[in-house]
């Protein structure tokens, strides 16, 4: 909201959003609705409406908001630089999960309008999955062991288990898992006993990255077809093979792959490290991806030198900026232009 009100290129990017969804995206993104949540009377006890179809919890909206918001992030990282005279070139791009659409625009791939109508598109065919397989969603897996085998153990169980999927691969002690809910619960009394965490993801809707989500992907292939896809330069790490694509035919295989295929954001990051990424720049609320960065690094120089050094977060000439507000986004720009003089 910050940014929202300080950049006139950020309002005007929400207005242009508003006009392709139709619906006021600010509003959508920075006012609570009312009815997103009722009380029971005579209690103190506060529900999520469930007949609240028109909530950021419902895909059909989240997923243009994130999409729009991300970018606006973006947006306002390159409208200071180049207030500053900072030139702003990464040398390779990577989106977690959906913010490998903000990355693609990033990269020139496709433009904001582009992207929104894809995004637009992909939420609805994703919702109608929703809608008619409503029981499912994901759950975050979590253990204090950081050998290289806990994702693929955790493969292994889910199969035994059947009705479980890999979902996303975050870091070597991070996995999360998506299915139907009664396969995760009882999926998380067997993991609970070899003493790892798990917990539910509230708020989505559904089974994301997982074979759940074919249909989806099968309708959205057409969608992908008719859109202008460009070159990107600099490439994105891709999320479901962590390598890094330009191509748009790559990248059409890839947006369509990534529907329904676990996301390799372990992997992605090993790779951008292992060849040469020494600054990192998070775009967008939060700071979840600084702190898989932080796991991945940690896991690398163990892997090298053999000694966990939980003193370190980070290994010599790597650094972690981000920008989800004003203060963050003035000081990451401070100190690129810090780096570049």
């Amino acid at each position: 909201r910050e940014l929202f009100d300080r950049y006139e290129d950020v309002k005007r990017l929400y207005e242009r959003a508003s006009d392709i969804l139709g619906y006021d995206v600010a509003k959508k993104c920075f006012k609570e609705s009312r009815l997103e949540e009722i009380k029971i009377p005579r209690t103190k006890i506060t529900i999520r409406n469930p007949f609240d179809n028109n909530s950021l919890s419902k895909t059909l909206y989240a997923q243009p908001a994130i999409f729009v918001t991300n970018h606006a992030a973006y947006t306002s990282l390159d409208t200071l630089c180049k207030e500053k005279g900072v030139q702003l070139s990464p040398y390779v791009l990577m989106g977690h999960s959906f913010g490998e659409y903000n990355a693609l625009v990033a990269s020139g791939a496709f433009d904001f309008e582009t992207a929104l109508n894809l995004v637009k598109k992909r939420a609805e065919h994703m919702a109608d999955v929703i809608r008619h397989n409503p029981k499912t969603g994901l759950m975050i897996l979590s253990t204090e062991n950081t050998d290289n085998v806990f994702d693929y153990r955790v493969e292994g169980l889910a199969k035994e288990h059947g009705g479980v999927y890999i979902a996303l691969k975050n870091t070597k002690r991070r996995v999360v898992v998506g299915g139907n809910i009664n396969n995760l619960r009882g999926f998380a009394k067997t993991l609970n006993e070899l003493n790892i965490t798990t917990k539910m993801i509230e708020g989505t809707e559904g089974a994301f990255h997982t074979p759940l989500m074919r249909d989806a992907a099968e309708k959205f292939k057409n969608d992908l077809r008719k859109a202008h896809i460009y070159v990107a330069s600099p490439p994105i790490i891709a999320n479901t093979t962590a390598n890094a694509i330009s191509d748009p035919v790559d990248i059409v295989e890839e947006l369509y792959n990534q529907i329904y295929m676990p996301v390799e954001w372990s992997n992605s990051v090993e790779k951008a490290i292992k060849n040469g990424a020494d600054l990192f720049i998070e775009i967008g609320p939060g700071k979840a991806l600084s702190s898989m960065v932080v796991s991945m690094n940690r896991y690398m120089s163990k892997k090298s030198t053999g000694r966990d050094d939980m003193e370190t977060e980070t290994k010599p000439g790597i650094k972690i900026l981000n920008v989800e507000d004003v203060g963050s986004l003035e000081k990451t720009v401070e100190a690129l232009s810090a780096r570049i003089l």
